[in-house]
C-alpha cells in the first residue's frame, strides 16, 4: 500500500521533498525506540509503544527512500551507461545491507538496544544530506535536461529551472515506477531496513 502511495504522490510531493519527509519521520522514529529501550522499563511504557513507532518507521522508509532510490537510479544516468551504473548502485547497495546486518549483533551487545538505535537514526542524518547537496530535483524533468545537467551542459541551470516542459517530458513517476517494481521495491531498499527488523526480533527473542 505504501508503494501505491508513493506512486500517486511522488510528482506532486516531488522526489527530494518525499525524503526530507520520510528520513525525517524514520529518524523520529529510531529516536523514540531507542529512548523506548533507554527509558521504558522504568516508566512503565508499553510494549505497544515500541511496535507503533517501528511501523511508523517501515512505513516512513517504505513511502520515501525504498521507492524514490529506484526512480531516481532509472532517470538520473545518461541512457549509454544506465544499465552498468544501476547494476553497480544496486550491487553497492546490498553491500551495505550485508555489511550493516552482520554487524548488527555486535552492536547490540556493545552498543546496548538503546545505542544501535540512536546510531541507526545518525545514521540517516547523512543521506538526507547528501540528498539536500548533492542530488538535483528531476521531478518534470526530461532524461535530456537531466543528463545535461550531470554533463556539466551550459544549460543545466536553466534546464533545471525551467518550470516548462520539453516537448519529450520524461513519464515521471509512471516510467519510473514501472522501472522501480521490475527492480523489486518493495524489497529493503536501505540496509537500516532489514537491520531494523532483525533487531526487533533479537530483542523479543531475549
Amino acid at each position: 500500500m505504501t508503494t501505491v502511495l508513493a506512486l500517486v504522490i511522488i510528482d506532486k510531493v516531488g522526489r527530494k521533498k518525499l525524503v526530507y519527509y520520510g528520513v525525517s519521520g524514520m529518524v523520529f522514529s529510531l529516536l523514540l525506540i531507542g529512548a523506548y529501550f533507554l527509558f521504558g522499563e522504568s516508566l512503565g511504557v508499553s510494549s505497544l509503544f515500541l511496535l507503533v513507532f517501528f511501523l511508523f518507521y517501515v512505513f516512513c522508509c517504505a513511502v520515501s527512500i525504498c521507492a524514490v532510490v529506484f526512480v531516481l537510479l532509472s532517470e538520473m544516468y545518461p541512457t549509454k551507461v544506465r544499465g552498468l551504473a544501476m547494476s553497480i548502485a544496486g550491487f553497492a547497495l546490498w553491500i551495505g545491507t550485508y555489511l550493516i546486518g552482520q554487524l548488527t549483533p555486535w552492536m547490540l551487545q556493545n552498543l546496548t538496544p538503546a545505542g544501535t538505535f540512536f546510531l541507526f537514526a545518525v545514521m540517516c542524518v547523512p543521506y538526507m544530506l547528501i540528498v539536500w547537496k548533492l542530488v538535483p530535483e528531476t521531478t518534470g524533468k526530461s532524461l535530456e535536461e537531466i543528463e545535461r545537467y550531470w554533463t556539466g551542459s551550459e544549460q543545466r541551470e536553466k534546464d533545471l529551472n525551467n518550470n516548462k516542459l520539453t516537448t519529450e517530458k520524461y513519464r515521471g513517476a509512471t516510467g519510473g515506477f514501472c522501472m522501480a517494481i521490475q527492480k523489486n521495491v518493495s524489497l529493503p531498499a536501505v540496509p537500516l531496513y532489514l537491520s531494523i527488523i532483525k533487531t526487533i526480533l533479537w530483542i523479543l527473542r531475549n
